[in-house]
């Protein structure tokens, strides 16, 4: 048997373990983003299953493949889409560990690997600039969950530095120059803020504030505990999962650790659009964008489909 096939006896003849069940037990214990995370994969899973006529139960390795491939997702995101998946026939198979079927899914599923071609944007040539994009709630959380807090037992310096860079793209919307050179004395967490020295088209000892938005304390927090003595925020991480010099990562190394899923300005763009569309005042996006004039801050607006500016308009006469 390979991961591509099932014998002719392993067809779904009796029923699965109770589906939702099992899946209230997975997600039971985990944090509530976690949670958030392994839900939206399991309602995309069942979006494709039905157009697909494929069974929700019919968790196979052929079917998450072509789940997988139907879906326009960095490798990143497919590759933890994959785990939630993996986790799921888990769950279900511990349920019930007579069931063929069940371990056949599991067998496969653990043997599967992403071909390295599973990617929706490779890094641009030198020299040619990619065009921009907005990534939505749901990619930006796969993609901090991606990397783990934890490798063997053992805290992964790497998962978590990255979920705390990540963090500040993507809630903070430093621009990557203004990332790597982050010190912790920039960072206070009484005030809830981060002072940005010298930003874009500002003088060098030009300082701006930039509040803490989303899950940005939880993540440099949990990323502080592991660096307490060192000046900057961002070092580069070795061989092996040791910290570098301390000194920070430069700009093409910044760039280079999530090209395949985005560019770093992707996040600055993702930030403020979701501010404009979600109805923050524009006078404060301008302040959190650092931007120069709103009219700036406003190039960053998503077109707005006339059906919903009329649902949403209220004349006063």
């Amino acid at each position: 048997m390979n991961l591509t096939t099932l014998p002719n006896s392993l067809t779904p003849s009796s029923p699965l373990p109770d589906y939702a069940g099992m899946l209230e037990v997975l997600l039971g214990g985990m944090s509530t983003a976690s949670r958030r995370q392994y839900q939206h994969t399991y309602a995309d899973w069942r979006t494709w299953c039905a157009g697909a006529d494929v069974h929700p139960d019919a968790l196979s390795a052929p079917n998450v493949r072509r789940y997988l491939q139907s879906r326009p997702l960095s490798r990143t995101t497919k590759q933890a889409r994959l785990t939630h998946l993996r986790r799921l026939v888990q769950t279900l198979h511990s349920a019930d560990t007579s069931n063929i079927l069940l371990e056949t899914y599991y067998a496969q599923l653990k043997l599967m690997k992403l071909s390295v071609d599973d990617v929706l944007i490779e890094p641009n040539a030198k020299g040619q600039k990619r065009p921009g994009k907005r990534l939505d709630g749901s990619q930006v959380h796969e993609l901090i969950a991606a990397y783990p807090v934890t490798v063997k037992g053992q805290p992964s310096l790497h998962g978590l530095r990255n979920r705390a860079l990540l963090a500040v793209l993507f809630y903070a919307g430093l621009r990557r120059f203004e990332a790597v050179k982050l010190k912790w004395s920039d960072i206070d967490f009484a005030q809830e803020h981060i002072k940005v020295i010298g930003g874009k088209s500002r003088q060098r000892d030009a300082v701006d504030y930039v509040p803490f938005l989303g899950s940005l304390a939880r993540h440099l927090q949990a990323w502080q505990v592991h660096v307490v003595s060192r000046v900057y925020v961002f070092p580069r991480i070795l061989k092996g999962d040791h910290l570098g010099e301390d000194m920070p990562m430069t700009d093409d190394g910044l760039y280079k650790q999530f090209s395949k899923d985005f560019a770093p300005h992707d996040a600055r763009r993702t930030l403020i659009s979701d501010l404009l569309e979600s109805g923050t005042y524009i006078g404060d996006v301008k302040v959190i964008a650092r931007h120069a004039s709103e009219s700036t801050t406003l190039r960053y607006a998503k077109a707005h489909d006339t059906k919903v500016i009329k649902s949403r308009a209220k004349l006063g006469y």
